[in-house]
């Protein structure tokens, strides 16, 4: 079956086949003659988890902000123009935001998409404007007019503020995080329930998620764009 739907031929794949096993990339059931994935892959994965700093930092980062603010914090990625949340840590209290792990997020609807696209290349803003912004609630932005005033103030704050617009009774706050070209990567955000939310507490958390975002794009080798408003721990 390998070597049909691979369009190489019988002799060839089972000689492939030998020299992946030999070097425990695949291993096969004795049983069924399967082959499947072998202990290689976890060794290269442990390397990379040596050699790259940035999924350690993101869990000492995340591991931080939970601690500081007790509420759900989580950092996600771009994955063309929506988010991809490829870590979190939930809050310790009772009523708490509780988020699925790999969520698929909208930028124009929650703090972390608006955080990116403030500083997202002109290729993701264009896609985003470009087509209908979807209503998750009665209090997600839905007008081009409305995102752009969104998005005015995310650049001049810095962070990104999302009331309800991806879920009811829930507020996030969001920073985002850098590549070398100074293009937003992804965000670092907390997210907490409407009733726990006061001016005091999200300047605090804001400070908070800010700086973590500074963290993880010194870890990538990042840097913030000459628009992005600088903290005094940035400078």
């Amino acid at each position: 079956r390998l070597a049909r739907e691979s369009g190489i031929n019988k002799a060839t794949t089972l000689r492939y086949l030998i020299a992946l096993q030999s070097a425990d990339f695949i291993e096969q059931d004795r049983e069924s003659a399967k082959y499947f994935l072998g202990p290689a892959f976890h060794k290269y994965a442990r390397v990379r988890m040596v050699s790259d700093p940035f999924p350690r930092m993101v869990e000492t980062v995340l591991n931080d902000l939970a601690d500081l603010t007790n509420e759900t914090s989580h950092i996600s990625r771009l994955q063309g123009a929506m988010l991809e949340t490829i870590d979190l840590v939930e809050s310790t209290r009772s009523a708490r935001v509780i988020l699925p792990f790999g969520e698929s997020l909208p930028l124009h609807a929650t703090a972390s998409g608006l955080a990116v696209l403030g500083w997202a290349s002109s290729g993701v803003l264009t896609e985003v404007t470009g087509r209908r912004l979807q209503a998750f609630t009665q209090h997600t932005i839905t007008s081009k007019a409305d995102l752009k005033k969104a998005l005015d103030q995310v650049r001049r704050a810095g962070v990104a503020r999302g009331f309800q617009g991806f879920e009811l009774d829930v507020v996030g706050l969001a920073a985002p995080y850098f590549g070398e070209d100074g293009t937003a990567l992804g965000a670092v955000a907390v997210a907490m329930p409407v009733s726990r939310s006061s001016a005091a507490r999200e300047a605090t958390i804001s400070k908070a998620v800010r700086q973590a975002s500074h963290r993880l794009t010194t870890a990538l080798g990042g840097v913030s764009p000459p628009s992005y408003p600088k903290m005094n721990s940035e400078t």
